[in-house]
């Protein structure tokens, strides 16, 4: 048997990827391809979190109330027996798991928790490879912004670019090698994420074929791009009514039905997208510079340019 695990990064197609996995199982069943994901979710966030250290207490912990480490012990203890499980009763039909959950790239940033992946994973079988796309950083993290809005932020767009770039979120090159030591680096697997207008069909052909070369996007199957990013003024009026919702109501549930509504008629407003002023983008070329080198040296040795 073998895994693929699809770590994201986020904002890189990883929702519309995981719909069309989640929609087409039975496709992939027919091909010998098992898509696991958590309960009631069309991705595994539960493994990655599963994973943490468990003095980490994760966004995730706190929306299921997993506030003390025996908690976040027993959530562990749940999530790798459910795996277990699960493994353990897969037909032999399937030679392949397929694993999909932006998480994986977000929340383990230690080796210890991607060696608690590894270690898992290996109970079942030694051939596991990563898939992992990456995104041009100004791209990145004004697609994040959006997505922070709709979850129920507050900050303006210069305080999310100071978080990102003095944690430096987006350093491919550590993140990278961090996957590569634990795995292997022949069994990371890193595509480009491309932001155009027919990105969508094609990013699902290519991840496809990262998993097998007998895996395609079936005729006539719409692939739709998912978790699309507000534009300038839906960015600004989304963020005025998260700063007149009460706290505690909007981080306990920021996408209730009324915000989902909201966030789909701001979605359906035409608009320019919000853009970095050129001294911002300066910043990020300067923060990401020498991290893109490396990746482009060690991942695309053959291209010129890692982001076009």
């Amino acid at each position: 048997m073998r895994f693929v695990i699809h770590i994201g990064w986020e904002k890189t197609g990883t929702t519309s990827i995981q719909q069309y996995l989640h929609a087409r199982s039975k496709y992939l069943a027919g091909k010998g391809v098992f898509y696991l994901s958590s309960p009631g979710r069309i991705e595994h966030a539960y493994l990655s979190h599963a994973c943490l250290n468990l003095e980490k207490h994760s966004h995730l912990h706190k929306l299921k109330g997993l506030d003390s480490e025996e908690d976040r012990r027993l959530f562990r203890d749940d999530v790798f027996g459910d795996f277990r499980q699960k493994m353990s009763d897969l037909p032999p039909k399937y030679h392949t798991v397929l694993i999909s959950s932006e998480h994986f790239s977000t929340v383990l940033d230690t080796s210890s928790e991607v060696i608690r992946l590894r270690k898992v994973l290996s109970e079942f079988s030694e051939d596991i490879e990563i898939i992992a796309y990456i995104r041009d950083q100004e791209d990145q993290i004004v697609s994040a912004y959006s997505t922070r809005l709709k979850s129920g932020a507050v900050l303006k767009f210069s305080e999310h670019l100071d978080s990102n770039l003095k944690y430096a979120r987006f350093n491919y090159a550590e993140a990278l090698a961090l996957w590569g030591d634990v795995f292997g680096d022949s069994k990371v697997n890193v595509g480009v994420y491309s932001n155009t207008p027919n990105s969508g069909h094609s990013l699902i052909d290519d991840f496809l074929s990262r998993v097998s070369n007998s895996l395609r996007v079936a005729n006539g199957h719409t692939v739709r791009r998912k978790n699309k990013s507000l534009s300038k003024f839906g960015c600004q009026l989304l963020r005025r009514v998260n700063l007149l919702t009460p706290t505690a109501y909007r981080l306990k549930a920021p996408m209730n039905a009324q915000r989902k509504l909201l966030v789909r008629l701001l979605l359906r407003m035409p608009g320019q997208g919000l853009r970095m002023t050129e001294a911002q983008r300066e910043r990020v070329r300067e923060t990401y510079l020498e991290s893109n080198k490396q990746v482009l040296a060690k991942w695309f040795p053959k291209q010129s340019k890692l982001f076009y």
